[in-house]
């Protein structure tokens, strides 16, 4: 099991996230643990930005106007940066598949973060398109949430 499915199954466990969570919730979760967000208008594909100031402010931009799935994705994205301890000021352009295993661990917290092993979908019956209308992510996160039940059954 990597860094990002560790740290989001005890962060699951501390919130006692049983179902998938709504944005006001998985917002909720985001300022217990300390991470600022705020929105601003960005141009271009950026979404998200993620800040750790030298003096331990962090904070995390959303893009104005996302609609509800692309809010919960990077609310996830920028709470995993927050946990898994990232380099101060590092920027994210929320858009593109996992460039390295950083990203990688980020995506997989993100996704078990957002369907929680208790949640229980039959992994083996449901698609990917069901699970995303079910927790409202994106197919590509559902995908990868099913890959990460199979691989390591939770």
């Amino acid at each position: 099991m990597n860094l990002g499915l560790g740290k989001a199954l005890m962060l699951v466990e501390k919130h006692h996230v049983y179902s998938t969570p709504s944005y006001p919730q998985l917002h909720e979760i985001v300022l217990q643990e300390g991470l600022l967000v705020k929105f601003f208008s960005f141009n271009g594909g950026i979404k998200g930005v993620y800040c750790c100031s030298l003096d331990g402010i962090e904070l995390l931009t959303l893009q104005n106007g996302l609609g509800e799935t692309e809010l919960k994705h990077i609310l996830a994205y920028g709470l995993a940066f927050h946990c898994l301890g990232s380099a101060p000021a590092h920027i994210k352009v929320m858009r593109d598949p996992p460039q390295n295993r950083f990203d990688d661990d980020v995506e997989n917290f993100a996704s078990v973060l957002l369907v929680p092993p208790r949640v229980r979908l039959d992994y083996g019956r449901i698609t990917p398109g069901e699970i995303s209308l079910r927790a409202r992510i994106s197919r590509s996160l559902a995908k990868r949430r099913i890959n990460i039940a199979r691989r390591f059954l939770v």
